[in-house]
């Protein structure tokens, strides 16, 4: 299923904030106040949290709740099988 229009505008902007953040702190001492740069990174925490909460209302169950069910082992691993093969040998004097 694809995500939905609010995923992906909540997405765009963690990574715009993200990016805006990183490239002040590596714009240098004095080029950015520090202000600024705490606000960034405050803004980028908050997009990227807002954007966890609303991708949770997609799951219906909470994950690693007591309820869950245990996990069944995968059948496709329990029908693998291997065939051996007889040891190659080189002939001498052929």
């Amino acid at each position: 299923m694809p995500p939905c229009i609010e995923c992906t505008e909540l997405w765009q902007v963690y990574t715009d904030l993200r990016f805006k953040y990183r490239i002040a702190m590596a714009a240098g001492a004095g080029r950015v106040s520090d202000d600024n740069i705490n606000k960034l990174r405050d803004a980028s925490e908050l997009a990227r949290r807002v954007f966890k909460e609303h991708k949770m209302t997609h799951d219906p169950k909470p994950r690693g709740s007591a309820t869950e069910a245990p996990h069944t082992a995968d059948k496709r691993h329990s029908q693998i099988t291997a065939i051996l093969l007889p040891s190659a040998t080189v002939e001498k004097g052929e």
